[in-house]
């Protein structure tokens, strides 16, 4: 139960990041992702390298996407398919 609302949380985050930044390049959103590790500090290096390529991956397209829940869950079902 813990690992799942961790998950939600830092997704959660990570989207907002994304929604906020969506012009950033991989690498400096994962320095922001990076930078949110201790707000989620039980959460995995490789986790913040699979959202981070969740966000940059071709497989969901987030660009055009305005709305935050719909990035949000878009990111959580890919991250749950993926992890």
């Amino acid at each position: 139960m813990r690992d799942n609302i961790r998950d939600h949380a830092f997704i959660y985050r990570a989207s907002l990041l994304y929604r906020k930044y969506r012009t950033l390049s991989y690498k400096t959103l994962l320095g922001r992702l990076l930078s949110l590790y201790p707000i989620v500090r039980d959460i995995l290096i490789s986790e913040l390298y699979l959202i981070a390529t969740i966000i940059y991956s071709r497989s969901i397209s987030l660009l055009n996407i305005r709305n935050e829940t719909i990035i949000y869950n878009k990111l959580l079902k890919e991250y749950k398919r993926r992890k």
